[in-house]
């Protein structure tokens, strides 16, 4: 069942809180009866536009409403996360959590703008409150003109894992990045090392002038549908013209040959 809630599912956090600012949804998962939501909590600073936590609420109503299942952020800032954490993806087996997730570097100038630099990491937990984070990174940006590599989304198949993420370059005269986000594509055999694979990833029918996908392709949530998966995004304006799906054909026994969007 499909269902738009008419009020605000969680109310933003008191002033001096890590999402007093605004918060968005990242990645929810079941945990028996109940539903856990990671979201993005974003807090104000005087020296650069804003911080990031990942948040966590919880449902006992199987997502009718929410409640903040922790007072403060389950990922912030930290010895192996030095400047903000922010889009988490989540997956769980039988022994364990784990979570993928943005890890800002840097903030740098660009143009004269303070712009932040992200890649991807990951941590695991035991109870998904928790977290254990690692110095290690799981997924960086691809070279020095790539400012961010942002919002994983993992599948696990027989023949390994999948990630679907988006890429960016840096801010251009306008403000906005150039190239703009643009979804890529990753591969690993054991969830831990993972192979940016992007030349794989390509439209058969891309997007043209005029449509509401021509500029940006930015935060994937991809779907197993038999052999397939449905990939959905936002389209221009992070998501402001809307959002939509490509759909990918299923995968081939080999973790080096994975599969183009349609």
């Amino acid at each position: 069942m499909i269902g738009v809630s008419e009020e605000p599912l969680l109310d933003l956090g008191r002033p001096g809180a890590f999402d007093s600012a605004g918060m968005g949804p990242s990645a929810t998962l079941r945990v028996g009866d109940r539903i856990f939501l990671y979201y993005v909590g974003i807090a104000l600073r005087p020296d650069v536009p804003y911080q990031q936590a990942i948040g966590l609420a919880i449902s006992d109503d199987g997502g009718a409403t929410f409640r903040p299942g922790v007072p403060g952020p389950v990922l912030a800032t930290g010895p192996f996360d030095p400047y903000f954490t922010s889009a988490p993806h989540v997956t769980r087996t039988a022994e364990i959590f784990r979570m993928y997730y943005v890890s800002a570097f840097a903030w740098e100038r660009t143009r004269g703008r303070p712009e932040p630099r992200y890649h991807i990491k990951c941590a695991h937990s035991i109870d998904g409150i928790s977290w254990v984070t690692e110095e290690r990174v799981a997924l960086g940006c691809a070279d020095d003109s790539e400012a961010a590599v942002v919002r994983p989304w993992i599948i696990e198949r027989s023949d390994g894992y999948h990630m679907w993420f988006s890429s960016r370059g840096r801010l251009g005269e306008d403000g906005l990045p150039d190239p703009p986000y643009r979804l890529a594509y990753a591969r690993s055999g054991d969830g831990i090392t993972w192979r940016r694979l992007d030349r794989f990833l390509s439209f058969e029918n891309p997007p043209q002038p005029g449509d509401w996908d021509s500029r940006m392709q930015e935060y994937p949530c991809a779907v197993a549908d038999g052999d397939e998966f449905l990939v959905f995004y936002n389209g221009n304006g992070f998501g402001q013209a809307g959002f939509g799906f490509a759909r990918a054909r299923g995968p081939n026994d080999s973790p080096s040959n994975p599969t183009p969007a349609t």
